[in-house]
C-alpha cells in the first residue's frame, strides 16, 4: 500500500518544534525505547503531512534521534561529534 503525502496539509513551524521537543523529552525519560518508536510515537496524527524540521539538522538533538532510529551502523555520538560546529569528519 503506498502512501502519498499530502502536500495541502502542512504541519506548523510550531508544531515541528513540539514534535522534537516530545522526541527529544521521550529519549531522556525512555532510554531504552528504540529511537524509530519515539518517532512513530510522537508523529502520530501528523503521518503523511508535510513536517518541516528545517534548522533541526545535526547536531540539533531532534536530529540525532532521527540518525539513531534509521542509521543503525553509526553510534548517536558519532553524528553528534561529525556534526558539531567546526567538525572535519573527513
Amino acid at each position: 500500500m503506498r502512501h502519498e503525502v499530502n502536500s495541502h496539509v502542512a504541519v506548523s513551524r510550531a508544531s515541528a518544534t513540539k514534535i522534537a521537543a516530545e522526541a527529544k523529552a521521550l529519549r531522556r525519560s525512555h532510554p531504552q525505547a528504540l529511537a524509530l518508536d519515539v518517532l512513530d510515537l510522537v508523529m502520530t496524527g501528523h503521518h503523511h503531512q508535510r513536517v518541516d524540521f528545517d534548522g533541526l539538522a545535526p547536531p540539533a538533538p531532534f536530529a540525532l534521534v532521527i540518525a539513531e532510529a534509521f542509521d543503525y551502523g553509526t553510534d548517536v555520538n558519532d553524528w553528534a561529534r561529525w556534526s558539531a560546529p567546526g567538525a572535519d569528519p573527513a
